[in-house]
C-alpha cells in the first residue's frame, strides 16, 4: 500500500479565466495536469492509503475443484 496526498486547489477556470477552489480533492499529478501554474490551499491535504498493485484490493478467493462431476 502507499500513502497518496490528496488537496483542494486555487486553479484558473479554463472557460471563466478566474481563479477558483477545485471542487474536489486532487493529486499534484492530476492538478498541475488540468493547470499548470495551480497551487494547494494549505490545510485541506487529505492522505489516502491506496493499493499500489490491483492485486492489493482484489478479494482473495481460493478456487475449489468439485470433488466429483457424477
Amino acid at each position: 500500500m502507499k500513502q497518496v496526498e490528496f488537496w483542494y486547489w486555487l486553479m484558473r477556470n479554463p472557460v471563466t479565466g478566474e481563479i477558483a477552489q477545485s471542487s474536489c480533492r486532487l493529486t499534484e499529478a492530476e492538478a498541475l495536469k488540468r493547470d499548470p501554474d495551480a497551487y494547494p490551499i494549505e490545510g485541506t491535504c487529505q492522505v489516502r492509503v491506496l493499493p499500489k498493485h490491483p492485486d492489493e484490493w482484489l478479494p482473495k478467493m481460493a478456487l475449489a475443484a468439485p470433488s466429483s462431476y457424477t
